[in-house]
């Protein structure tokens, strides 16, 4: 066996000093990315010296001279025990915190916000947060703005509509894509499967927009609303009273809200349909793919988690600087 290596001694700013000949002042402010007093020779020297070295800063002393905590919080609404957040953009965002230099804190909490501020923002241990918007209904947003807006948090509206501070994915994108597939495609009457009673804007600009691309184009669309979704059937006896009614073998098309909904559906209507309706959704991934499913909208879960950690990173660096929102557009996907 070999002899065991020992790890070289992690390089510090006094030896940056020796091997530049500046100053320790001069060093640590030119690493700090300070850079604009500097002549560019010297900021080129020290750079090269401490790439040559493996220098790499201290991100916990960093933390500790700008008063900071090196978290991000990212908080995400539940019912129950039960979310809709995806894994996709948790793992998304704890890598894109890191490649920042922080960690990502993770802080369920219940949609139906409680009347008493809740004590993560009594207790400060992070510098900024993301908050999720997916299952909160607009009155419990606008609660938690007051709250966070008195506790002077820098905060990104991941999911949300709204014109600053907030990222969202581009729904009436999603729509125009679906409608134009299925104009091409002749389709003669689509039903569309989604929530049927909901604060969030997404419920409701789906349906509304491709409603009204169908409609100008000569195509019927019926809309069927779905139980809020909770863990279960999803179609309780108001929905289920509702599909009862239709005609289901009438339609040539179904379009749903979000494919969590798919197989539900398919076993609730079982033996209903005269010939399989081809299959579109939105929010879809090729693992959801079912048998028969159309090209629908995926939401870009990776960009989103990127340009969220990148928007609450630049409000803490700026101080709380409100930002203009970011819509990202929708990916076409399936097979």
């Amino acid at each position: 066996m070999g002899a065991e290596k020992i790890p070289m001694p992690r390089p510090t700013l006094k030896d940056l000093t020796e091997k530049t000949g500046f100053s320790r002042s001069t060093v640590a402010t030119i690493l700090r990315g300070e850079e604009g007093r500097f002549a560019q020779e010297t900021v080129a020297r020290v750079k090269k010296a401490a790439q040559e070295s493996g220098w790499k800063p201290n991100q916990q002393s960093r933390n500790l001279q700008k008063q900071r905590f090196g978290a991000l919080l990212y908080v995400f609404a539940t019912v129950g025990r039960h979310s809709n957040a995806s894994p996709a953009l948790l793992v998304g965002l704890g890598e894109a915190a890191e490649r920042q230099g922080y960690h990502l804190v993770i802080q369920p909490m219940d949609a139906e916000l409680p009347r008493e501020t809740p004590a993560f923002l009594n207790v400060r241990f992070y510098d900024g947060m993301i908050v999720n918007m997916n299952r909160f209904h607009a009155e419990a947003a606008d609660a938690m703005e007051k709250w966070l807006n008195r506790f002077e948090v820098p905060v990104v509206w991941l999911n949300h509509d709204r014109p600053w501070n907030a990222l969202y994915p581009d729904e009436e994108g999603g729509a125009r894509f679906i409608g134009k597939k299925l104009i091409n495609a002749h389709a003669r009457r689509v039903l569309y499967v989604g929530p049927g009673a909901t604060g969030h804007f997404s419920a409701v600009h789906r349906p509304k927009r491709l409603q009204e691309l169908l409609s100008a184009a000569g195509i019927a669309m019926e809309r069927v609303g779905v139980d809020a979704p909770e863990p279960g059937s999803y179609f309780g006896p108001e929905s289920a009273a509702a599909l009862r009614r239709l005609d289901l073998a009438s339609f040539d098309h179904l379009v749903f809200y979000g494919p969590y909904l798919i197989a539900r559906f398919l076993a609730h209507t079982a033996g209903r349909f005269s010939a399989p309706p081809r299959i579109l959704s939105f929010d879809c991934t090729e693992s959801q793919d079912p048998p028969g499913m159309w090209p629908g909208v995926s939401i870009p879960w990776d960009e989103l988690a990127r340009r969220a950690v990148d928007m609450a990173v630049g409000r803490v660096e700026d101080g709380g600087k409100r930002a203009p929102s970011i819509v990202v557009d929708g990916v076409p996907i399936g097979v």
